[in-house]
């Protein structure tokens, strides 16, 4: 019988061997993000462990939301000017398929576990339901006034709707596609944060300079955090300790312990910060800057910059635009 030790030794012979010939190729951990690029009319490929752009794509007139769908495999763009969608494969870069959808697309989110895209409609106040297999729309929703973020809730098959011009929360059962609840939040909800545990949901008020916080277990509105000027998206940390909000006046992310429910720092970043997302591992956080064009990657341990990438005119990533995956090293 060969011993764990021996097994171990031969193991290790036989990666240096392959190594040596070439046998298998050596991949490497990559992590992007998608830069809609508002008024360049492109999205920015980041690379964000090289810090830089490594392709651009033309999508059409003034792209605005985005989200990764089916695993980084699909990433949809919106286009309320056009009323267009723009799929994009989410390795080759380019777009694989245009859909033809209502008066004003604008936040879009997808599920995790079938190809549907929630698409949050601006102007006829509606959730459009996406096969993004068969680049078709398949149902649609009403919902509050003026839709704009949407995040989706796995565990309860939920969609969560932040309606700017009602000041609230649309709460839709996915199964029933139905609204089962409409909650009162600040004033001008526009981006929403989920939870990792899916139990706590966060409105971000661009005119209350808040966010208020919602138990999605009672479906009620709890409480509110004080943050800075113009707030207008957010991002939860992946152990669910901090939430990270960008403020449009301040050119600043503010940095929210929630046990404590308050700010505990303050990050400069580039001028007019809307988009924001962080990645799996939680280590960068990753800030679309409007004003200048750019994105500012930060390491969430330091609280500090890493680096500041030029992106395109008007960088605005309205979603969650930040992928992980392997790919062979060149």
């Amino acid at each position: 019988m060969i011993s764990i030790e021996s097994a171990r030794r031969c193991y290790q012979r036989l990666v240096f061997f392959c190594l040596l010939s070439g046998s298998f190729p050596v991949v490497s951990a990559e992590s992007l993000a998608f830069i809609t690029n508002q008024l360049a009319h492109t999205v920015s490929v980041v690379d964000l462990n090289q810090g830089k752009v490594i392709t651009t794509i033309p999508v059409g007139k003034n792209p605005a939301g985005v989200a990764v769908c089916n695993r980084g495999k699909q990433v949809v763009i919106t286009s309320p000017e056009e009323k267009r969608l723009y799929v994009l494969d989410g390795k080759t870069f380019q777009t694989v398929a245009t859909i033809q959808v209502g008066q004003g697309p604008l936040g879009v989110a997808c599920t995790e576990k079938d190809a549907h895209a929630f698409v949050a409609d601006w102007y006829e106040h509606a959730i459009f339901v996406i096969d993004i297999a068969e680049n078709s729309v398949i149902d649609k929703i009403r919902v509050g006034e003026s839709p704009a973020g949407l995040v989706i809730g796995e565990h309860q098959q939920r969609l969560y709707v932040a309606n700017r011009d009602s000041d609230s929360v649309s709460v839709v059962d996915l199964k029933s596609r139905e609204v089962i609840s409409e909650i009162t939040v600040g004033d001008a909800p526009f981006g929403l944060a989920l939870s990792p545990d899916n139990k706590t949901l966060f409105a971000v008020n661009v005119r209350s300079n808040s966010v208020s916080v919602i138990n999605t277990d009672k479906l009620k509105h709890i409480r509110d955090i004080s943050v800075g000027a113009w707030p207008y998206c957010s991002v939860a940390s992946p152990d669910g300790e901090r939430l990270y909000v960008t403020n449009q006046e301040e050119d600043s992310v503010s940095v929210v312990d929630l046990e404590e429910g308050k700010i505990i720092a303050t990050i400069d970043v580039g001028e007019t910060p809307e988009g924001i997302d962080i990645t799996p591992d939680g280590r960068k956080l990753v800030i679309a800057n409007w004003g200048n064009g750019s994105v500012t990657i930060i390491n969430t341990s330091t609280l500090e910059t890493e680096k500041t990438v030029p992106a395109g005119k008007g960088s605005r990533a309205f979603g969650r635009f930040v992928i992980e995956g392997m790919h062979p090293k060149k």
